[in-house]
């Protein structure tokens, strides 16, 4: 038997690899991605500033 993924895409491999990391998380009480996952200062750079925004609804 030979072993060959899915090559070129890798499409079934990376979903694969997201359900075992996701069911890995959950196992250990881990949120399913972390907060720290984005530096929060590269965020802060592309964020509009709280004058950009004026009175402009922000829904979370």
């Amino acid at each position: 038997m030979v072993y060959k993924p899915d090559w070129p895409q890798m499409r079934e491999w990376a979903f694969r690899e997201a359900f075992l990391e996701l069911e890995r998380r959950e196992k250990a009480g881990l949120p399913p991605i972390s907060k720290d996952v984005i530096d929060p200062e590269k965020v802060k750079m592309v964020l509009p500033s709280d004058e950009e925004l004026g009175d402009f609804e922000i829904v979370i």
